[in-house]
């Protein structure tokens, strides 16, 4: 999804810079509940049209003849396909692609799309509402349905078409406003932060909640589209969320860590206590002795730092007949708007070099050699947390292992980005798959 975003934001951004006085209709649609939809008669008939052999038509009848227990009584579905399954995901692609056909055909726009979530692109009110109709038409003919609620339309540069939804378009928990910039869908937002605040307060043990928040904050980083360059605005939208839900997910000047403090007052220290935790210790890695408490505004902030980095061409200001099909300056214009943002590493240092090279020699011991360096967040976290570690406790090698379950905790986040960056090169990738390990 974020590489189709990349996609949409280039096609807007050339668009607007070729042609600056023309208006950009932008729709997005969704089928509602396409794959449990899908008519069996349909796909066997284009089966057919496509010229298979008998024995591979029997083939798809068999799987999708599926049979479902009612009460006692088999039934046998005409209409749906299993979820996750490959053969069910090619009869899926085979329907949208002749959706894609017949829009095209009626309408003069672009259709960028994964799986049924629909993005068209037209020059003119017309062509989208051409568009818009041809879609419709489709899903009548085919047995399909358009998921109103979660389809919207923009006109970048001119007056939205009354036939067009009149709702913003939304992707995942972004939205595109009629200026042709990104900024977080707040109603998506807000819902998440609830539902992220319940889940935490709920949980019984202090490693339960970080568990979830980070598991939540890694679902927030892609629906922010971390590593999608989606200009300046994006960036700072996503910022302003970031920080709300590190800072204030528990309320106004409440964020997860005075949670998490709050907690181990009440369990461990006691309320009357006035020892104070280390905020260095709340996001240490857990294998080295900390809770591994996600720091979503750093994480936010390498990102941008990354995005800041990348090469911005400028539009050429001449087009010439054949403009589109050439390797020329437009092309290479387009092409810097589909950069993938990487998060930025620290500036290394002698000193912070030959503690961070200790540190992976520790992880080598714990996973029996299997860790071997360090993505750029975990070098984050020990160049901006390891000084107050080091006067906290003196040392990176405070955690006595002989006290606690060392096997199952590093077993556990094998695939942290604290693990070896050998197993995933791209450290943005191992980020995104250490949170999914938490």
């Amino acid at each position: 999804m974020h590489g189709a975003l990349a996609l949409i934001r280039a096609e807007i951004e050339l668009a607007r810079a070729a042609f600056p006085d023309a208006p950009l209709h932008v729709l997005k649609l969704d089928l509602k509940e396409f794959y449990p939809s899908l008519s069996h008669d349909l796909l066997l008939r284009m089966l057919s049209r496509l010229g298979l052999a008998d024995r591979d038509i029997e083939f798809f009848e068999r799987y999708l003849r599926v049979r479902v227990d009612d009460n006692g009584q088999v039934l046998i579905w005409h209409a749906g396909v299993p979820n996750h399954r490959r053969v069910s995901d090619l009869l899926g692609e085979l329907v949208l692609l002749m959706l894609d056909q017949y829009v095209q055909r009626r309408a003069r726009a672009l259709i960028v799309r994964v799986i049924d979530d629909i993005c068209l692109l037209a020059p003119s009110a017309e062509e989208a509402v051409k568009a818009w109709e041809a879609v419709h038409a489709f899903c009548a003919a085919c047995g399909l349905a358009l998921n109103e609620e979660k389809c919207g339309a923009v006109c970048i540069g001119g007056a939205l078409a009354p036939a067009l939804p009149a709702a913003p378009p939304c992707w995942l928990l972004l939205e595109l406003n009629e200026r042709g910039e990104w900024e977080v869908y707040a109603a998506g937002f807000e819902a998440l932060l609830g539902q992220a605040r319940e889940q935490i307060a709920a949980a019984n043990s202090i490693l339960a909640k970080v568990d979830l928040y980070n598991a939540h904050l890694a679902h927030l980083e892609r629906a922010l589209a971390l590593t999608a360059a989606l200009g300046p605005e994006h960036r700072r939208s996503v910022r302003a969320a970031i920080q709300r839900f590190q800072h204030e997910l528990f309320g106004s000047q409440r964020g997860i860590g005075d949670e998490l403090r709050r907690a181990i007052r009440e369990r461990f220290t006691g309320t009357a206590s006035h020892t104070q935790l280390p905020e260095a210790w709340l996001y240490w890695p857990i294998t080295a002795g900390g809770l591994g408490l996600r720091q979503a505004v750093m994480r936010a902030a390498t990102y941008a730092e990354g995005f800041e980095r990348l090469a911005k061409v400028r539009p050429p200001t001449e087009r010439t007949a054949d403009w589109q099909r050439r390797d020329n300056d437009w092309a290479r214009f387009y092409a810097s708007l589909l950069s993938e943002v990487s998060a930025v590493e620290p500036a290394g240092n002698q000193v912070m070099e030959t503690l961070v090279n200790d540190f992976i020699s520790r992880g080598a011991e714990l996973s029996s050699g299997k860790q071997t360096g360090l993505s750029p967040y975990w070098r984050w976290v020990l160049y901006l947390y390891g000084p107050q570690i080091l006067e906290s406790f003196g040392t990176f090698r405070f955690l006595f292992s002989e006290l606690v379950p060392l096997q199952l905790i590093t077993e556990r986040h094998l695939e942290d980005g604290e693990v070896a960056v050998g197993q995933a090169a791209d450290g943005a990738a191992s980020d995104l798959a250490g949170d999914l390990a938490f």
